[in-house]
């Protein structure tokens, strides 16, 4: 056998490495992207809804005493009044290794520059906000002209008392009730000028709390009992767990009190699936292990015909009594029906989904199983309908299913019907 030359196979050899690194790299920034995009979507939604103890929760323990939530308070209500919401971001650069991603912020009153610094288990340690000179002029609105003499570069003194919860966030307990808190120069200038908070690295605050409760899957907290406009579904729907077993409906239905999604138009009428045991409880032992979930990997069958449009794998799964709030499907499929619906699995475990975006697939076929990945405390599948395949553009539209049986207690003369289920429900799938 001929070999080429030694400066020839160096050569080779060099290109080969390249190659391997860009490829390399390119695994390790493709998930990255994906909590990155998460978590930048997650902040702009708690921004928006003045939710502001949400943001909180996604710090480090160390970030987080540096910058306590009153302080975030006044910060973020800063902000608010000077840029009003935040509608959008451009990416411009993220580096998967450091954890650290440059993007422009764009609000309805001007642009910043925003810096997020992530850990490596994607918790944040440090994030800047620095407005763009000019930006807020050009996108002023024309007639809209501000006093002489009161700049516009940087906020006025903000303060927070008894009067300004409209947001409905509790007044944080390191607030004196009913004592107005103002922004101190410093603060302006953390503000405006993007001096940028991080953890101190020597901290020796704990990162996780052993004392996390297990709760029921965590929802939507129900705002406002606003009247609801029902749309059903046009699509042809199985029960997405096959017959021989029960599943009991945790929020499901048509009104806020049967329905913690009812006051979020892009889940209002989704169902949260659980299993139980004769005595109600969701789980056998004392909870602390996914496993300990009845409905905890349990098959799941899709319910429609249709092309899948969306997959979402690699998610880790929740320890119970813990959620992932930056990533709130979790692992996650989408399929599109013959009818132009798109139909949401979320929560599944990460390794059981075998479907390929792109690809089509016939009802009753495996999709993957129950997991507990995502913003969810305790594992259960959450199904919705929806008209776009974009949760957040989307709106939700009431599913109907096919050869049900209500079992148990009140549940008539348990003969399949077409039903949507409401919470309090036992379903089982007739076929």
């Amino acid at each position: 056998m001929v070999y080429p030359p030694i400066p020839i196979m160096r050569k080779i050899l060099v290109l080969w490495l390249c190659c391997f690194c860009l490829v390399s790299v390119s695994a390790v920034a493709q998930p990255r992207q994906k909590v990155f995009t998460g978590m930048v979507e997650s902040l702009k939604d708690a921004y928006n809804n003045h939710s502001y103890k949400t943001i909180h929760l996604l710090l480090t323990p160390g970030f987080a005493k540096e910058l306590p939530l009153s302080k975030m308070t006044t910060l973020f209500d800063g902000i608010h009044s000077e840029m009003g919401n935040w509608s959008s971001v451009t990416q411009k650069s993220l580096d998967p290794t450091t954890g650290v991603a440059q993007y422009v912020a764009h609000f309805q009153k001007g642009d910043a520059d925003f810096t997020l610094d992530m850990d490596k288990e994607d918790i944040i340690e440090g994030m800047m906000f620095k407005i763009i000179p000019g930006s807020m002029l050009k996108n002023a609105q024309p007639n809209a002209q501000a006093p002489a003499d009161e700049p516009r570069d940087v906020p006025q003194d903000i303060s927070m008392n008894g009067d300004t919860e409209a947001s409905g966030e509790e007044q944080p307990s390191d607030l004196p009730h009913g004592e107005g808190t103002k922004m101190t120069e410093e603060e302006r200038e953390q503000l405006m000028n993007g001096v940028e908070a991080r953890q101190d690295v020597d901290s020796n605050v704990p990162k996780n709390s052993s004392t996390a409760q297990r709760q029921r899957p965590k929802t939507p907290q129900v705002l406002t009992p606003a009247p609801i406009k029902v749309v059903s579904a046009k699509s042809t729907l199985l029960w997405p767990f096959a017959p021989g077993q029960d599943y009991t409906i945790v929020w499901g239905g048509t009104t806020a009190e049967m329905n913690a999604h009812a006051s979020v138009p892009e889940q209002r009428f989704a169902l949260d699936i659980v299993q139980t045991n004769a005595t109600g409880a969701t789980h056998g032992g004392d909870g602390s292990k996914n496993t300990d979930y009845i409905i905890y990997g349990k098959k799941l069958r899709s319910s429609t015909a249709g092309n899948v449009v969306r997959v979402i794998k690699g998610v880790p799964e929740n320890a119970p009594g813990q959620t992932n709030p930056y990533q709130v499907t979790g692992n996650t499929v989408i399929i599109q029906t013959p009818e132009g619906e798109f139909v949401l699995y979320a929560h599944l475990q990460s390794k059981s989904i075998k479907l390929k975006e792109g690809k089509k697939i016939k009802a009753g076929k495996a999709i993957g199983t129950v997991g507990n990945s995502g913003n969810t405390s305790e594992p259960h599948l959450h199904f919705q309908v929806m008209t776009k395949a974009d949760l957040a553009q989307s709106e939700c539209l009431l599913p109907i299913f096919q050869e049900l049986v209500r079992v148990g207690a009140g549940a008539g003369s348990g003969a399949p019907a077409s039903i949507s289920p409401v919470k309090g429900e036992i379903i089982r799938a007739a076929k």
